[in-house]
């Protein structure tokens, strides 16, 4: 970012509109993006970037940022921890980051000490330009209760479409997908499905996410969060194998065509008809 700024002689926020800008001129997309002194701040303000799309935390109001933010929002917190957490009364990042250390090493083992690290601000992991992600994940916040259904489902078809096509412009694929349900009074509900062999194939995303949604047994549960998380692996490790199934071959073949659409006029252009709807 240092080098960034001294090229084009600008401070974060003016590079930050020209990324914005470029991304939305030359490719279609509208980005979000987050400025802050550590990776996990800048990665939690650009979730928060709202309809500006941009948000700067400076290194005075870290704490102001993180304090009163769901614990469940902090950078890289699984759904097991949250609950954990959550079952002693630490519902915010600023209670994780006042715990003491030891306190958090008992509840969380190990990797608390990470977490109560990034609860303060701090993140000790470098920053390496070209870097391949390890996951992607999408999520979808309802503004009011929904039940196990047609429409769940469909928002859960949109999420995995916009992680399959993620995973395939990036040359990666997943063998694990974690699916997280967040309920009206707060719980944190994760399941994780291992595929059958590693794919970026919508279908394939798909299926392994209605595999675990059923796996639920959700039933009269009210929802307002469903959160998809899939764990990259390079594409290399994703077989190429004739299925002598015309329908999987056909949706199989159509992606790269779909991909390009969504590239050229913006993601979610195009796609499964459900998906669509659920946007």
């Amino acid at each position: 970012m240092s080098g960034a700024l001294r090229l084009f002689d600008a401070d974060p926020v003016d590079l930050a509109h020209r990324v914005r800008i470029q991304a939305l001129a030359l490719y279609g997309l509208d980005t979000a993006v987050g400025i802050g002194p550590s990776w996990s701040v800048a990665a939690m303000a650009a979730t928060h970037a709202g309809a500006k799309g941009l948000l700067q935390v400076r290194p005075a109001e870290v704490d102001m940022f993180l304090g009163p933010r769901a614990i469940d929002d902090l950078y890289g917190i699984r759904g097991a921890q949250v609950f954990q957490l959550r079952q002693l009364g630490v519902d915010t990042v600023g209670r994780l980051a006042e715990l003491p250390t030891a306190t958090v090493t008992r509840i969380l083992g190990r990797p608390g000490t990470a977490l109560q690290e990034r609860a303060r601000g701090i993140d000790r992991r470098p920053v390496a330009a070209g870097r391949v992600m390890s996951s992607t994940s999408a999520r979808a916040d309802f503004p009011s209760d929904v039940l196990d259904g047609p429409g769940l489902r469909a928002t859960a078809l949109r999420l995995a479409t916009e992680v399959a096509a993620r995973l395939r412009s990036r040359g990666q694929a997943t063998r694990t997908i974690t699916v997280t349900v967040r309920t009206v009074d707060r719980r944190e509900l994760a399941k994780s499905r291992v595929l059958p062999a590693a794919s970026a194939h919508t279908d394939d995303v798909r299926q392994a996410v209605y595999a675990v949604l059923d796996a639920f047994g959700l039933q009269r549960a009210r929802i307002r969060r469903l959160s998809l998380t899939a764990e990259a692996v390079d594409s290399a490790q994703a077989p190429t194998q004739l299925t002598f199934d015309p329908v999987r071959e056909a949706r199989v073949g159509v992606e790269p065509i779909l991909d390009a659409i969504n590239r050229r006029y913006g993601p979610g252009t195009v796609g499964p008809a459900a998906a669509i709807t659920a946007a």
